[in-house]
């Protein structure tokens, strides 16, 4: 919500509020109501995009070494 309201300056200050399907309450309903298993990994969206043809090294990517060792030298 927040980032609708920040790239919708304009019509809200023309009192016109932008609407997300995101943010329905029945759809957020749903996703409460999935089982565990499904939420935690984004299952259902991980399968539906292997069906269209994504591999699994684009699905599920293996990120190695420490990821935060170039943020900690930027801060240095």
């Amino acid at each position: 919500m927040l980032g609708m309201r920040r790239s919708n300056g304009i019509f809200l200050l023309a009192d016109i509020w932008p609407l997300s399907p995101l943010c329905s309450p029945r759809l957020i309903r749903f996703g409460e109501h999935l089982p565990i298993e499904w939420r935690l990994d984004k299952l259902i969206t991980h399968e539906r995009l292997r069906r269209w043809g994504l591999s699994n090294e684009r699905l599920w990517p293996v990120v190695g070494g420490d990821v935060g060792y170039p943020f900690a030298i930027m801060i240095l």
